[in-house]
């Protein structure tokens, strides 16, 4: 059978084996290295990454594209214009390291553009939303291309999402070009092809296909093995709730440790949550907060971990917490459900229609604070079956994620979608 030849184009991404891309550690850049890690085990897959300098190699059956100056400037201002750029910065206003980042974008344009006609691709896969969307819509069509953009979150109608006002303009414009011109996306949740509908309520969104995030970790053999117990300085036999995020004001943190002074001490004495992430908001200060609570000692940042060591996480904790304002997925939700540990999080989430069973999942029915402590005070009174909420993850595989980006990859090629 022949294989279809998809090229990635994406600003970043993660890969702990990978010491380039092993600074951006993050759910977006994560899940787009597991979405091209599990096309390339069935189709043919290459990857250009636009932050980073890099020559070509090849790892996980992936072909990264170099990116190096040499070759940036061997093509600049081949088959592009700048009077998009100059549109694009008259018109947002955007901050300087905004400019810089685009301006950065336009000048790979060239190099890029020449990949694409050369490289003989089927399918150009594009991920996220930033100003240079509109410079690579117009490049893709210009040399003919197929091409689908994956948005892994809305951003533009959050107030608790804190980026400039020009990225959440931009945002807005380009979904009113992907609805005006047809461009096909997909999207990681039904809440946001929801949200996206209610904007356009005269549309059917035939090009916006809904395909959910799904769990991966690394194979047995390269799992790092951490008892969390004796790390943190946990008794064996107490209770732990994992919560597993970037640490931020969307992520909502804040609320998990107001919440945990008003569990009842005798489930709250012997339960230790585990933040983990990093903090990418400085001025939000929970650990400040967290040291002013009950049993502070019990709340404990761990940082950034890496992925090889989260299975060791989610095998000795109790469950797992998240109560994002805004999540595009919830991706540590359906972690935490194939080790068959249940979970509690906001109704209001945007993939909680996709994720919710009532074998493995607590639905908080507000957003207050007794509200979530009466789910956690819930998540440990409950008799759980680990082997049932491992059955119900198995839907989330990443294997199905992947046959369903590559019959994506057909309607758009094929139906000329």
């Amino acid at each position: 059978m022949i294989q279809m030849k998809v090229l990635f184009v994406v600003p970043y991404l993660a890969c702990s084996d990978i010491p380039i891309f092993n600074n951006d550690k993050g759910g977006f850049g994560y899940m787009v290295y597991d979405i091209a890690k599990s096309i390339a085990q069935k189709e043919q897959v290459d990857i250009y990454v636009s932050k980073y300098m890099y020559d070509s190699f090849k790892y996980d059956n992936i072909n990264f594209i170099s990116n190096t100056w040499c070759l940036i400037f061997r093509h600049i201002y081949k088959n592009h214009s700048l009077i998009t750029l100059i549109r694009l910065v008259i018109k947002y206003k955007m901050s300087f390291h905004e400019l810089l980042n685009t301006i950065y974008r336009w000048i790979q344009l060239g190099y890029l553009s020449n990949v694409i006609r050369n490289g003989g691709y089927d399918m150009i896969h594009c991920h996220g939303c930033d100003f240079y969307n509109t410079l690579y819509v117009k490049m893709f069509k210009k040399n003919n291309c197929k091409f689908i953009f994956t948005l892994h979150g809305l951003n533009s109608f959050s107030r608790t999402i804190h980026i400039e006002k020009s990225c959440k303009n931009y945002e807005c414009d380009f979904l009113e070009e992907i609805i005006r011109e047809n461009i096909p996306i997909s999207v990681i949740s039904s809440g946001i092809k929801k949200d996206i509908g209610n904007l356009y309520t005269d549309k059917n969104l035939d090009n916006v296909m809904v395909i959910g995030n799904a769990y991966s970790f690394p194979i047995k053999k390269n799992e790092r093995e951490v008892d969390i117990f004796s790390k943190y300085s946990i008794p064996q036999n107490s209770k732990v709730l994992l919560y597993v995020g970037n640490i931020s004001f969307n992520k909502n943190q804040q609320q998990m440790i107001e919440s945990y002074n008003m569990i009842p001490d005798n489930l709250r004495c012997s339960l230790y949550i585990l933040f983990i992430g990093m903090n990418i908001e400085p001025g939000y200060d929970v650990k400040m907060m967290a040291s002013k609570s009950k049993e502070s000692d019990h709340l404990i940042f761990c940082g950034s971990v890496d992925k090889s060591e989260m299975p060791s996480y989610y095998k000795q904790a109790n469950g797992v917490a998240l109560l994002s304002y805004e999540e595009g997925f919830g991706l540590s939700l359906i972690e935490g459900m194939s080790f068959g540990k249940p979970c509690i999080a906001h109704k209001d989430i945007y993939a909680f229609p996709d994720i919710f069973a009532p074998i493995a999942m607590i639905g908080i029915k507000d957003r207050t604070n007794l509200s979530v402590a009466q789910a956690v005070v819930e998540l440990f009174s409950r008799k759980w079956s680990e082997d049932d909420i491992k059955k119900y993850a198995s839907r989330f595989n990443i294997n199905q994620m992947a046959d369903n980006y590559i019959d994506y990859y057909k309607k758009v090629i094929y139906n000329g979608r």
